[in-house]
């Protein structure tokens, strides 16, 4: 039943990280203007771009949101392989999965990444290796308030749009 359970463990790391790799190579190929099949799996609206001026990784999935929340899911199973794994190779391959999925979730850029990166940051300062761990726990909480900071600011501007002109 153990062996089970860490199958399906495995099993959303592995489709989170899939997923997350066809978002971040839509928007890789999209930034560089040359495919235009990425759009399928990106998200742009143009009321906010003003505010986002990229369009966002949604993935597979419809909203970037939605990519977001599962992407979460992906984070949480990812760093309870991490723990239970031994093999030095293998935790290499899935910080780096891990790192993927963080790297996807950030240029979605929702309200919602604000509990993704809660999660990150709280799952990191859960963690007690000393001093190695010192550097990511403190640079992803800075990250994590920079990022609440910014969605805060991002949508008290969608309420309250500044408008800057040069006449008097």
């Amino acid at each position: 039943e153990k062996k089970m359970f860490e199958r399906c463990v495995r099993l959303i790391f592995i489709v989170s990280l899939t997923i997350s790799l066809v978002g971040l190579v839509s928007f890789i190929a999209f930034m560089l203007g040359k495919y235009p099949w990425t759009m399928k799996f990106l998200f742009y609206e143009p009321i906010k771009a003003s505010l986002i001026p990229f369009p966002r990784i949604s993935s597979t999935l419809k909203l970037p949101e939605m990519f977001i929340t599962f992407s979460q899911l992906g984070l949480v199973s990812g760093m309870a392989i991490l723990e239970l794994e031994k093999d030095a190779k293998r935790k290499v391959t899935l910080i780096l999965g891990v790192a993927v999925i963080i790297m996807a979730a950030c240029i979605a850029y929702s309200r919602s990444l604000t509990g993704f990166l809660f999660a990150f940051s709280m799952m990191l300062l859960s963690k007690k290796d000393g001093r190695p761990l010192l550097f990511f726990k403190i640079a992803a909480a800075l990250f994590t308030a920079f990022i609440l900071l910014s969605v805060v600011i991002t949508s008290v501007w969608l309420i309250y749009p500044v408008v800057v002109s040069k006449d008097p």
